[in-house]
């Protein structure tokens, strides 16, 4: 991670950010099954007002050819900077784009260390034992959207998850099969790893140098 000389007057900015931001919540709707996640726009509506009032402000601007550098800057003219590579699955415009949107949410949360609520509206319930015979002539669950399995197939070409994938495909080819629920969770398990692989990368960088 690279820095200003001085971090002093940042770190209290960022303890007086986290000291009003809360948890993001997850308030993108998906109007067919009830599902929520937290967008780029929701994660830029929670953290704007309270940077602002900490004297801080975030910029992101793509690096080379798949990368994105995120710069936290402070009213003093202190700042933290890291630059990671996150290459798209298909070398297409919408797929670049849509690596340059994940890249933004995922830094945006990490550099932040943000609390992303999770999403508990799919949580499976105990059927009573009276209700048993009923549970059985019920419906199928939902099966997974094109949106979700679109963003699945997306996070699954990332170096990070090779052998990650090989399991994945060889329980669900060509990820048919996998029902909403189960693709919400995959999601998050996915972001949760994504997240935790930037900070290892900050640290190692960071240690490095």
């Amino acid at each position: 991670m690279k820095t200003s000389e001085s971090v002093t007057a940042i770190y209290k900015a960022l303890i007086e950010f986290h000291g009003s931001v809360g948890k993001v919540k997850k308030d993108s709707k998906n109007p067919h099954f009830k599902s929520t996640y937290a967008s780029l726009p929701d994660i830029l509506d929670a953290v704007t007002a309270p940077l602002t009032s900490a004297g801080l402000c975030v910029i992101q601007m793509p690096a080379g050819r798949s990368g994105l550098t995120t710069r936290l800057c402070h009213i003093s003219g202190e700042w933290l900077e890291e630059t990671y590579e996150m290459p798209p699955a298909q070398a297409t415009p919408q797929g670049i784009g849509s690596a340059i949107t994940y890249q933004r949410r995922y830094a945006l949360c990490a550099v932040l260390s943000l609390n992303v609520d999770d999403d508990d509206g799919h949580a499976g319930s105990v059927q009573p034992a009276t209700k048993q015979a009923a549970a059985k002539s019920a419906p199928p669950p939902p099966a997974a959207t094109a949106e979700q399995l679109e963003l699945i197939a997306e996070m699954l070409a990332m170096p990070i998850f090779n052998s990650y994938r090989k399991n994945a495909l060889k329980k669900y080819p060509g990820l048919k099969g996998m029902t909403h629920e189960r693709a919400e969770k995959m999601i998050t398990g996915l972001e949760s790893e994504i997240n935790k692989a930037m900070e290892a990368q900050a640290e190692t960088v960071d240690y490095e140098n």
